[in-house]
């Protein structure tokens, strides 16, 4: 930028024009003004619906029904009770003391079957199977809860051995669990199991309360024999 000196400006003659030099630089239109994009993630969060309502059983803090399990007390909402189970259903529609007191109670269930009972209610996944399978078997069939009852009755027969074999053959028979029953007792009737199984406490046990089912263990390793002379 240049300047010209003010007394240059006042001793010129006036004829009231006032002329001004500029020096304008221009480019050719193209200015780069690109600018380097912030990198954001394209993928929405996971969801965490079951851990949010996992969380709602562990902390046991809300709900509108109070559910005594031995010396435990349970809160659960009624309607998710009722549209998981028939049982709950029946129970939290019709004018029975239970609906109307808010209040359950269950004495013959143990306190931390029952809580992994209401976690599947909640978030449909079962954790406990090693140790639960037989009494969470039970329980979801008291309740018709029929994919928890499948889920655990899968987990029991790909388990099976010499060593639950009788309690998985009579709780098959309790629970009127026909393939549970003729899967055990295919699996009892075996070559490498049948030699062993009579000296068993479980066998003992069985034939003092379950006598019809040692005759239908006897009819299977039967036809088992029969089927390999042939």
């Amino acid at each position: 930028m240049s300047f010209i000196f003010r007394a240059a400006c006042i001793n010129r003659k006036h004829t009231d024009k006032l002329h001004v030099k500029c020096t304008v630089t221009a480019t050719d239109g193209n200015l780069d003004q690109t600018k380097e994009i912030q990198q954001v993630s394209l993928r929405p969060l996971p969801g965490k619906l079951s851990a949010d309502l996992n969380a709602l059983v562990d902390g046991n803090t809300f709900g509108d029904v109070a559910i005594l399990v031995g010396d435990q007390r349970f809160l659960a909402y009624k309607g998710v009770l009722s549209v998981r189970s028939s049982v709950f259903a029946a129970m939290f529609n019709h004018p029975m003391q239970e609906n109307i007191e808010n209040s359950v109670t269950i004495n013959d269930v143990e306190p931390e079957v029952f809580k992994e009972l209401l976690r599947y209610i909640y978030t449909d996944e079962v954790t406990c199977l090693e140790t639960m399978a037989f009494k969470l078997y039970a329980t979801a069939d008291k309740y018709a809860l029929s994919t928890l009852k499948s889920i655990c009755r899968c987990h029991i027969l790909k388990t099976l051995s010499l060593d639950t074999g009788i309690k998985t053959l009579m709780l098959g028979d309790t629970h009127s669990d026909r393939d549970m029953k003729e899967y055990t007792l295919q699996f009892l009737s075996g070559s490498g199991v049948a030699g062993k199984l009579t000296s068993t406490a479980d066998w003992k046990k069985m034939f003092l309360t379950h006598p019809h089912l040692v005759n239908e263990t006897f009819d299977a390793l039967a036809r088992k024999v029969d089927s390999t002379e042939e």
